[in-house]
């Protein structure tokens, strides 16, 4: 009798899996299309794609050598990215969510900001204080389409951000979406590897002194950014004016 019992956990797992992951539809890339519908089944371009549970609870879905892995935000629409056959990886745009179109995301207080890493404090004093032996190895793109962009040291990393101001507009919750990372051996001492693992854990951002903190949960430890001088031109609006980083440094208090 024992078999049956092991056919029926193993089908009500896949049964969860399937459950978990919420209707969506997703364009990841040019010619690229995902669409979960309410029973669970995933369609990778029209195929339907064979389902693997991860223990974190995303889902990974193949389907043609392509994956796509989707972590479910319970009432928010789910982070879906892909793998496509040629290991091209990146963030899928999500169109649709529960049946209803997904509106452009409004226009964010830290879009379209550049920084480089200062250094991350660890509220564990065998750690310490951690600097990068070259700052301009390690910078940080803010798009204004709710994506990141970072170089650290030797590796790429990207995925989403979003941020909500407090009333204060100097503080407030900030977080990371998953990121994908490329994973080089680079030559020590390097940070990569820390602002890779930790970067799921940031919470709130404060902007202090013209420079940006973002505080990991639990008061794991916060991260310190300066604007990237190599993108300060790119900042001046038309007319020569300071632009985004001026704008940044007037919420800020006493200046």
């Amino acid at each position: 009798m024992r078999i049956p019992i092991i056919l029926a956990a193993v089908l009500l797992a896949a049964a969860t899996a399937h459950a978990a992951v919420p209707p969506f539809t997703a364009d990841c890339a040019p010619g690229l299309q995902v669409r979960a519908d309410a029973q669970g089944t995933v369609r990778i371009n029209g195929r339907v794609a064979r389902l693997i549970p991860r223990p974190d609870g995303q889902t990974t879905a193949l389907a043609g050598g392509i994956y796509i892995d989707i972590t479910p935000r319970g009432s928010a629409p789910p982070y879906v990215s892909y793998t496509a056959r040629d290991k091209s990886i990146g963030r899928c745009e999500i169109v649709a969510f529960g049946g209803t179109a997904v509106a452009a995301a409004p226009p964010r207080a830290l879009a379209g900001t550049r920084w480089r890493l200062v250094e991350f404090q660890s509220m564990d004093d065998h750690q310490g204080t951690k600097r990068p032996h070259d700052p301009s190895l390690y910078t940080m793109q803010l798009g204004s389409d709710g994506r990141v962009q970072m170089r650290l040291n030797c590796n790429r990393a990207q995925g989403d951000w979003s941020a909500e101001p407090a009333a204060d507009r100097t503080s407030g919750r900030f977080q990371f979406g998953p990121l994908a990372a490329t994973r080089a051996l680079c030559p020590p001492p390097s940070m990569d590897e820390t602002v890779v693992t930790q970067a799921p854990y940031v919470r709130g951002y404060l902007l202090q002194d013209g420079r940006l903190h973002l505080s990991l949960m639990a008061d794991g430890g916060i991260f310190v950014w300066e604007p990237d001088p190599a993108a300060a031109p790119a900042a001046k609006g038309p007319a020569g004016g300071g632009g985004h980083y001026e704008a940044l440094r007037d919420t800020v208090p006493g200046r």
